[in-house]
């Protein structure tokens, strides 16, 4: 008998139980022009696997219509079999994650055998090493028309800001027990098995946020009780499970039960759980008590009355030491000893408040000193004259020439613009196009540019974009090519920007 994760795993993107990743994915296939290059990001057990192989489906499907795949094709039926060779799924952390980048790469301008696309969905993409960034950075930049790529990840942040760039990406946040509960009611269905509304609750909340747990719980109770699950076998379980999720552990330490919460940990260790994934969600459930002192997180989801007797400044310091056990995490060679190393030393007289004065006044001279040392430096600039409107104009080619290889995206956007003024720290655009005027003020583009200068001048620049009035040729062109684009319609135009951006 299969697991009912295994079972129930959705094949239809209206299956998918994660409501805002499945409406942005109608939203992406309805349009009919799907981008080659997909990053799911989430944690586990949030449906992004799933995810991967409904949308590889519709990819590869023989007779696909609206949103979801015919199911009914060779091709479709393959797939739900396993047995699709044009869909090719790679597990980066495996030994041959780098290895099977190769083959890709080497392989990627073969046809589909028989579907319309060849697909690859690459599960744990952050553990690719960066030498496997560098192969497929080409491929991703300029895919084969029948190739498409689905990455999946739970740690966007490994991911260098080059593949970043190039690919469309889908948050998989925790579920919602509501979520959770839907996902539970078409097993429950499917089994014909009897449970009450309350033990659902009570598995969804149990479950973290997690599709898979939440199954899995369902599962044991079915193994246990058969098709009729009471509310005391739900409990009796639920129970050493609700000891094991992050909230109850950090409650734990807060109120210094120290030997408890150790017990915790030992038991996790014989669970062969992730401890840099537990520690994450620690930090998360810390930040919403922190949110919740400060009155910004709704109190409806956080009833915790020992909270009344914590301080901010006790959570502010927990969540401090979380982010030290998470970095101490990733190198050691036992990987439960940051988490009881942090409960063993925890107490709830900390921090000090002397020790806080210190660091604050530690902090505050250090910023005063990094105040002083910018306006030392602008100062300088200034008075050396060593950066004007012309200078800029003049060493433009070379700041492109410094920002293609931080990001090629941007160096391409602003090919097609050019300085327009220079007002103290202020340095305008002019844009020619709304499209990249769009993109070169998203903030992750402004400060690739704003750092290019930097690195050409020596002082850091706020940059702004002004979209022109009139479309100006600042390209050597013919008088015929001047009427030509005059009678160019803005549809015309648009397309013509997208090809400046991403070639012809």
């Amino acid at each position: 008998m299969d697991a009912f994760y295994l079972k129930y795993r959705p094949r239809l993107i209206s299956e998918l139980e994660h409501i805002p990743a499945r409406e942005m994915l109608k939203k992406i296939i309805a349009q009919g022009e799907i981008p080659h290059s997909f990053l799911f990001v989430g944690p586990k057990g949030i449906g992004k696997t799933s995810a991967a192989r409904i949308l590889a489906k519709i990819l590869g499907c023989l007779d696909q219509k609206g949103v979801d795949p015919c199911s009914k094709c060779e091709v479709c039926q393959a797939t739900d079999q396993g047995t699709n060779l044009d869909i090719i799924e790679i597990d980066a952390a495996s030994n041959r994650g780098i290895d099977d980048i190769r083959e890709l790469r080497d392989k990627i301008n073969l046809r589909p055998i028989k579907a319309r696309n060849k697909i690859y969905i690459v599960d744990e993409v952050h553990m690719l090493t960066q030498e496997a960034f560098n192969g497929i950075l080409k491929t991703l930049e300029e895919p084969p028309e029948h190739a498409y790529f689905i990455f999946c990840t739970t740690n966007r942040e490994k991911i260098p800001e080059t593949v970043l760039s190039r690919l469309t990406i889908i948050n998989f946040s925790r579920a919602t027990d509501g979520e959770i509960i839907t996902s539970l009611k078409r097993v429950v269905k499917g089994e014909a098995i009897k449970i009450d509304d309350e033990s659902l609750k009570l598995i969804a909340q149990s479950a973290d946020g997690s599709f898979r747990d939440g199954q899995k719980i369902l599962y044991q109770l079915y193994l246990a009780e058969g098709k009729k699950i009471s509310k005391k076998a739900t409990r009796q379980l639920v129970g050493r499970w609700l000891m094991f999720l992050p909230r109850e552990l950090v409650k734990l330490i807060l109120m210094n039960k120290q030997k408890k919460a150790l017990k915790i940990s030992q038991d996790l260790e014989k669970e062969a759980i992730d401890f840099g994934d537990y520690l994450k969600r620690c930090l998360e459930w810390v930040q919403k008590l922190i949110f919740f002192k400060l009155g910004i997180e709704d109190e409806q989801l956080i009833e915790e009355e020992y909270l009344n007797h914590i301080k901010l400044d006790q959570l502010v310091h927990l969540a401090n030491r979380f982010s030290q056990a998470l970095q101490e995490q990733k190198t050691t060679p036992i990987a439960a000893l940051p988490l009881q190393l942090l409960i063993a030393s925890w107490s709830p007289k900390q921090p000090e408040r002397e020790t806080i004065k210190k660091a604050e006044k530690k902090t505050t001279i250090g910023a005063k000193n990094q105040i002083l040392e910018k306006q030392k430096e602008e100062k300088s600039l200034a008075k050396e004259n060593k950066i004007s409107f012309k200078l800029i104009q003049e060493r433009w080619s070379e700041l492109l020439k410094t920002i293609k290889p931080m990001n090629h995206s941007v160096e391409a956007l602003l090919r097609a613009c050019r300085p327009l003024s220079l007002n103290g720290n202020r340095l305008t655009i002019e844009v020619f196009y709304q499209f990249h005027k769009e993109k070169l003020e998203e903030e992750r583009h402004r400060q690739i540019v704003e750092e290019g200068i930097k690195k050409i001048f020596g002082i850091r620049q706020e940059v702004f974009c002004v979209l022109a009035k009139k479309r100006q040729e600042h390209f050597s062109v013919s008088t015929n090519d001047n009427q030509e684009k005059k009678d160019k319609s803005p549809e015309d135009e648009l397309f013509e920007a997208a090809k400046e951006i991403f070639g012809s």
